[in-house]
Parts: structure tokens; C-alpha cells; sequence
């Protein structure tokens, strides 16, 4: 009978402790940090809010210490530099050319492509440009060995001649390629190669645009700024390369600010010249109208003429 009643006391105190436990569990907040269970909302909020004062002062310290520890911020922004960087060099490696045809004829892309299998089973293959032509050679952006990544969206396959057909009047297609791995220097190449530099040579279009748009030499000023001249130039020429080079007709900003300085200093350097001269002129002229120094023509001939008769 003892036993009996020892067990149903246990069994009350058990299903209180459950109800207990589930009231707290639905109705109570309890304080993530220190444990104190609140009955309203408001009370825990104000609470949490003020950072509660129960919660032990060298953790809060330490919390604190890492959020604004010099150290680890600095950390995170040379990972975050280091992966742009990886993620800019990834993208260089991608050239991404949009061909367009001419809205009154139809044109040939001219990319012709070796097949190359991967591995020893030869499951998949990739394709590398072996000649450029037509279209792709008027764009002077695929290269020999350029490895063809996708065509379009994507949902075209690649075969061998995916890009060797032609393309209907004003119709365009996107292509990706991937650029080939840079050759290894050997040695020493840097040291040999460091002061040599590619000469750029100006075409006669590109420097009469210039001389008539840019910079006057009759007033010796300049008729537009740098990057106003490289929005003009690029809006004049459009899509027109150079037929020696293949490189667009308009001119970079750099380039555009050099040729303006270089023609300033020339002019600067013809008014310097003409000056000198000039001030040169005018020194002799005043040497010889000087009063110690003017002698008249007829004052000499007598002059010859009294010694001769003295004589």
C-alpha cells in the first residue's frame, strides 16, 4: 500500500513537472544568455536589449573584442581582394565576341575548328580555332588556338562546323572562347625585353581627324578635352578598323591626352623660337640706330674725300 502510494505521487509530480515544462516550453521566453525565463514579451525584449546585466562582463568583453578586432577585419578584406582578383583573372581568360551580320546581305563567320578528344578514353572532346576568316577576321577578337567554349545560350551543340556557315542578313550570334595558357618566358626575357616598348604609328584618318577636331595649330589651343575627343572619335568611326593592324579607328583617352601635350609643346617651342628672333632683331636694330653708331653715307664719303685732299 506504501509502495502504491509513493508511485502515484510520483506520477503527480511527474505530469506537474510535464506541465510545467510545456507552459514554459509555449508561454515563456527564456534568455538565450543567462537562463531567466520572463512571462511577457515586452519584459524579455527590454531585457535582451539592454544587454543583460547578469550576463558575465568578460565574455560580453570578448564578444566585442572580436567584432571589432583590427586583425580579423583586415584578414577578411585581403581574402575578399584575393578572391576578386582570382575571379578577374578567371574572367580575363573568357572572350565573349557577338557577330552581326549586315541588314542587306548575308555573311560568313569563317571560324574553322580542330576537334581534340580528352584523355585516354576520348569521352569528351574541345575544339580550337585553326582558322580565322570573314566575319571573326573583321573583328580582330578570335585568335588561332582559342579554345571554343559555348555557342548562343548554350542549347546549341558544338560540332566541327557549328561555326563555319553563314549568317542570314541583320542576324547576330554570341560566341565564348577561352583563351590559351600564356607561353613561359625563359629566362632572362624580362631583363632583355624591359626597355622595349611597341611603336605606335598613327594613321593619316586618325591624325587629320585630330588636327580637325581636337587641336587648332593656327590658334595653338585645344578644341576639346581628352575624354570629350575619345567619346567624339569613337562615335565617328563606329566599327572601323584599320586595314594594317586590325585594330579599331578610334583612339584610346591616353592616347588621344598624349598627342594633344605633344602637339602644345611643339607649338610652344615654334613661339619660343620665334621670339628669340625676333628679340634678336630688335638688339640689332637699336645697335645700329644708336647715336655713337649712326654715320651717314655722305658724312663717309667726304670724310675719304678731305683725307684724300689733305694728302
Amino acid at each position: 500500500r506504501k509502495e502504491q502510494k509513493i508511485r502515484q505521487r510520483e506520477q503527480k509530480e511527474a505530469a506537474k513537472a510535464d506541465l510545467t515544462e510545456s507552459q514554459w516550453r509555449f508561454d515563456v521566453d527564456v534568455c538565450p544568455r543567462c537562463g531567466i525565463r520572463f512571462l511577457t514579451k515586452g519584459g524579455f525584449s527590454r531585457h535582451y536589449e539592454a544587454g543583460c546585466r547578469k550576463y558575465e562582463t568578460h565574455q560580453i568583453r570578448e564578444e566585442r573584442r572580436v567584432e571589432r578586432s583590427v586583425l580579423q577585419r583586415l584578414a577578411v578584406t585581403d581574402a575578399l581582394a584575393i578572391e576578386t582578383n582570382l575571379y578577374r583573372k578567371r574572367d580575363l581568360a573568357f572572350v565573349k565576341v557577338n557577330f552581326k551580320a549586315p541588314s542587306n546581305k548575308a555573311v560568313l563567320i569563317g571560324i574553322e575548328l580542330d576537334e581534340e578528344r580528352d584523355g585516354e578514353q576520348g569521352n569528351g572532346c574541345t575544339f580550337i580555332v585553326s582558322a580565322v576568316s570573314g566575319l571573326a577576321l573583321d573583328t580582330a577578337r578570335v585568335k588561332k588556338g582559342y579554345f571554343l567554349v559555348r555557342v548562343g545560350d548554350g542549347s546549341m551543340p558544338l560540332t566541327k562546323r557549328v561555326l563555319s556557315r553563314h549568317l542570314c542578313a541583320d542576324e547576330s550570334l554570341e560566341v565564348t572562347f577561352l583563351r590559351p595558357p600564356p607561353p613561359i618566358p625563359l629566362h632572362g626575357s624580362a631583363r632583355q625585353m624591359i626597355h622595349k616598348q611597341p611603336r605606335f604609328v598613327m594613321n593619316k584618318a586618325q591624325e587629320e581627324w585630330l588636327k580637325t577636331y581636337a587641336y587648332d595649330h593656327s590658334t595653338g589651343r585645344d578644341l576639346l578635352r581628352p575624354i570629350v575627343a575619345f567619346d567624339s572619335m569613337k562615335a565617328y568611326f563606329r566599327d572601323q578598323l584599320r586595314k594594317d593592324t586590325k585594330t579599331p579607328m578610334w583612339l584610346e583617352r591616353d592616347v588621344i591626352s598624349k598627342w594633344i601635350t605633344e602637339q602644345k609643346k611643339v607649338e610652344k617651342q615654334k613661339r619660343r623660337q620665334n621670339s628669340r628672333a625676333d628679340s634678336a632683331e630688335t638688339k640689332k636694330k637699336k645697335t645700329r640706330n644708336a647715336p655713337g653708331n649712326a654715320i651717314s653715307k655722305q658724312g663717309a664719303k667726304g670724310g675719304s674725300k678731305r683725307k684724300r685732299g689733305g694728302k
